[in-house]
């Protein structure tokens, strides 16, 4: 027995070490054995679990992707493998279901200290390690010499999503990760990414910055998927509470903002008292950070909604929405759909309302891979709802100009809207 486990832990480190490390002059038979036993596994276990796993992509593009790694597992590098089972993965077209880099575990991946935000007029550096905190603000042109254009086409279909909208929040993580960069193509030498930015004063500059550990680059950027805090913009100064208000335009609007599907308590008494003020004639309820959660416990926040008359009214209630709007923070726009009478205002949300839930983490045998499917479909939207999003009335993009500005042109245009 112990031979045999000796054996087994042989084989299983021969793909377990950092993600790239294999190439075609080092992949032995063994490696390809492993790797084309983990692609099999990885098949198997989306035909078996995902609820409807080919609605939006045939099978047949699954089996040729599929088959066209098997054949290359050879001449791979372990980076390359990756990111075509990433790819695999993402013909879902599924949020819920992902092969994401940074949070594994059973490999070690690598990321550039940047966190980069794919705005409506560019990509844009928003945070970053202290020795470049300088560069905050530049935006990104190339890559490795690619353009950045090319290089997000690219990332795209790795990216898990419900909608082009929700598949730009994992964009930023993915463009930092040294070994997508390198199984793209976009990249050769992960110790030269060759980041070229061109800074406010339209000079360019080329960062090489050294990699970190996922788990660091987690830790040091844990709200990378999204816009950071910012005192000095409204709708960014507390986006770590759950939830939370304020009375705007004199009293007339209670901008409320709902940042996590999770359990209220005795907080929605003092927003139902706040909400009942007399002057109060508009809700401008935010969802835009709001990535899901319990969907159960907003049952008593959409009561409250519903049995409002005001919000009968078109113009009463103004929902904001944008691509971190997601999962049970979808589910909760659907009520107020089909409660009131809303306007949505921002970007299309990152999720669909038909979507797919409660995703099941699955550790590919031999690389340790961790992939997340969804086990079932949401059993209370019509079928006939085929929207790929939640698509605003008056559609508002954030631009980098406005953000660097320190602006909020969604929450301007709710307050301005006029029915």
């Amino acid at each position: 027995m112990r031979r045999l486990m000796i054996l087994l832990a042989a084989f299983i480190l021969v793909i377990g070490g950092a993600a790239g490390a294999q190439t075609a002059e080092t992949r032995s038979a063994a490696s390809t054995a492993a790797w084309r036993e983990d692609l099999q596994s990885l098949m198997a276990l989306i035909d078996r679990q995902h609820p409807d796993p080919y609605r939006y992509t045939p099978q047949v593009e699954f089996a040729a992707l599929a088959d066209d790694l098997d054949a290359g597992i050879p001449q791979f590098s372990d980076a390359q493998i990756v990111v075509r089972m990433m790819e695999i993965v993402s013909l879902l077209h599924d949020g819920h279901s992902h092969l994401f880099p940074p949070i594994q575990t059973g490999m070690e991946f690598t990321l550039y200290p940047l966190v980069f935000y794919p705005f409506s007029d560019g990509v844009y550096l928003i945070d970053a390690a202290p020795e470049y905190g300088e560069r905050i603000g530049a935006r990104l042109v190339q890559i490795g010499g690619t353009p950045v254009e090319d290089v997000l086409a690219q990332v795209a279909r790795l990216v898990p999503r419900d909608n082009d909208s929700g598949g730009r929040v994992l964009l930023p993580a993915n463009l930092a990760t040294a070994e997508v960069l390198l199984g793209l193509g976009v990249i050769d030498d992960a110790d030269q990414p060759d980041f070229l930015l061109e800074l406010p004063d339209r000079s360019t500059e080329t960062l090489n910055p050294a990699r970190i550990a996922a788990a660091d680059f987690l830790a040091r950027f844990p709200q990378h998927y999204r816009l950071p805090n910012d005192a000095d913009v409204l709708s960014r100064a507390r986006l770590n509470e759950r939830l939370w208000w304020t009375p705007l335009d004199d009293g007339r609007a209670l901008y409320v903002q709902y940042n996590e599907t999770q359990r209220l308590g005795t907080t929605l008494d003092d927003l139902e008292a706040a909400l009942g003020t007399p002057e109060m004639a508009r809700l401008i309820l935010d969802l835009r950070y709001n990535p899901g959660g319990d969907i159960g416990t907003a049952r008593a926040f959409r009561t409250l909604i519903a049995e409002d008359a005001r919000f009968q009214q078109p113009g009463s209630l103004i929902v904001l929405t944008a691509r971190n709007t997601f999962s049970a923070a979808v589910v909760f726009a659907l009520w107020l759909e089909h409660d009131a009478q809303p306007v949505f205002i921002g970007e299309p949300t990152g999720g669909r309302p038909l979507m797919y839930e409660n995703n099941r983490v699955t550790t590919l045998p031999n690389s340790g891979l961790d992939v997340y499917i969804a086990t079932r479909a949401r059993s209370d939207v019509e079928p006939t709802d085929t929207r790929e999003a939640i698509e605003p009335e008056i559609l508002i993009p954030l631009s980098a100009a406005d953000y660097f500005e320190h602006r909020d042109p969604v929450l301007e245009a709710a307050l301005a809207y006029m029915p």
